[in-house]
């Protein structure tokens, strides 16, 4: 939520696209349309490549286990964190001009839009663009400028990706220990996500300090990073039925 409200125009794209998936009353809402709709889905899939920062243990079942250039012998711990892997900046990708490096915050990271070869999470995605024999961008060239900033109507038409990220995105563990509570876990962020910012209208006290507020690194790597610092601001309930 904060992630959501203190980044410009982003509020009001996500009240659009959840707007849809409320019936007739403030908290009639579909749980499984809310849940699947693209916009708050790559920003609950980012806000899990940014702060989760747990680590996962597992032990070699064989003798000269090998990870890469690594060697491990029978029923050695191994630790991982896939924080680390969501940092790497060799493999996200970082928008048109590298605006967005994945050590920030981007909403549209895990978004494929239709006429921009420059969205999608992942760095190989993008195409280089064609240009014309003047050194100038081609039309063609210049097809995802027109979507930046990205509207609502653009948001209808994204794909949310999910696959080709193995090695660099489980927030939950892999393999046959995976969290077993990892949908229960994503309705509950989701859900309560929609439900609080359709209800409740939050104003940040001060806004420009509030964009300087990083993660609590003393957590690491033990769980998820909350806020390192407290962020005042104002609450009402909105005026709807």
């Amino acid at each position: 939520m904060l992630d959501i409200i203190r980044t410009d125009g982003l509020l009001e794209r996500v009240l659009s696209e959840i707007d849809s998936c409320f019936g007739k009353t403030s908290l009639d809402l579909d749980f499984s349309k809310v849940c699947n709709v693209p916009l708050l889905t790559s920003i609950y899939m980012e806000e899990l490549r940014l702060r989760a920062a747990l680590t996962m243990t597992r032990q070699a079942l064989a003798d000269d286990f090998r990870i890469g250039n690594w060697v491990f012998e029978k029923d050695v711990s191994m630790f991982a964190t896939p924080w680390l892997g969501g940092q790497d900046a060799d493999f996200w990708n970082g928008g048109r001009d590298e605006e967005h490096p994945a050590t920030g915050f981007w909403a549209e990271r895990f978004l494929e839009y239709p006429d921009d070869p420059y969205s999608g999470p992942i760095r190989t995605h993008r195409q280089t663009l064609p240009t014309s024999k003047k050194g100038q961008s081609s039309p063609a060239a210049r097809v995802g400028e027109k979507n930046s900033p990205k509207t609502s109507d653009d948001d209808k038409l994204a794909k949310v990706v999910t696959a080709g990220m193995q090695g660099h995105y489980f927030p939950y563990g892999s393999g046959v220990k995976i969290c077993p509570g990892r949908f229960l876990a994503k309705q509950e962020m989701m859900v309560g996500t929609a439900l609080i910012l359709r209800v409740l209208e939050i104003e940040l006290a001060d806004p420009v300090a509030t964009k300087r507020i990083g993660p609590d690194m003393s957590r690491f790597p033990t769980g998820t990073l909350q806020p390192n610092a407290t962020v005042p601001c104002r609450i009402r309930r909105r005026n709807i039925d």
